[in-house]
């Protein structure tokens, strides 16, 4: 039996949960493209599918056996590039949706032929088909009579007051310091134009 790696939300690809252990990199650019990994005793293979030089880039782990990380291990060139495509192939895999370095959601996907790229197209139309329905069950939610008539029935409520005696800060919605035009994305650091 196959088994599939369970990854964790926020977890970099190349180390795609707590419990897993790094093995060796096979490929790399400024980080780690494809390696070999271990998750509960399992070997697995990572690969960069599609996106390695963006923010947005999708990634694939499939469990393999040891002669099959022997080979990819032994690989190089078109050799490696052939072997990544043959281990991809013809098995369940977990594809993954990863921005800026951190796993963002992923679906397990029963692997074809097809290659990278076709995989990285059958992920984006699951996710999707998975966006589209979880967007009609929250518009179903949404619509009910009970929660429309608690937000009607609901008084309003003030913002809360600043405390004249506390430094101003930037808040989080403050994007841009109208007086020197520099980024307001941290919360804590004081803003002049305050």
């Amino acid at each position: 039996m196959t088994s599939l790696l369970v990854p964790q939300h926020g977890a970099r690809p190349w180390l795609p949960a707590d419990n897993v252990t790094a093995g060796e990199i096979l490929n790399a650019y400024n980080f780690p493209l494809s390696g070999l990994i271990e998750q509960d005793g399992v070997t697995f293979l990572y690969a960069c599918l599609l996106g390695e030089l963006e923010s947005q880039n999708i990634w694939a782990y499939a469990q393999v056996s040891r002669q099959e990380a022997e080979r990819l291990q032994s690989a190089v060139d078109d050799e490696f590039a052939a072997a990544v495509d043959r281990t991809l192939a013809n098995r369940m895999l977990v594809v993954a949706l990863a921005s800026d370095y951190e796993l963002v959601d992923w679906l397990a996907i029963d692997a074809g032929v097809e290659g990278p790229l076709a995989l990285a197209k059958r992920f984006l139309d699951g996710m999707r088909r998975r966006l589209k329905s979880m967007q009609k069950d929250v518009d179903d939610l949404s619509s009910q009579r009970e929660l429309a008539n608690c937000l009607s029935a609901a008084p309003a409520v003030a913002p809360p007051k600043r405390n004249p005696s506390l430094p101003r800060t930037r808040s989080a919605r403050c994007r841009f310091c109208p007086l020197t035009g520099q980024s307001a994305v941290l919360h804590e650091m004081r803003c002049p134009c305050r």
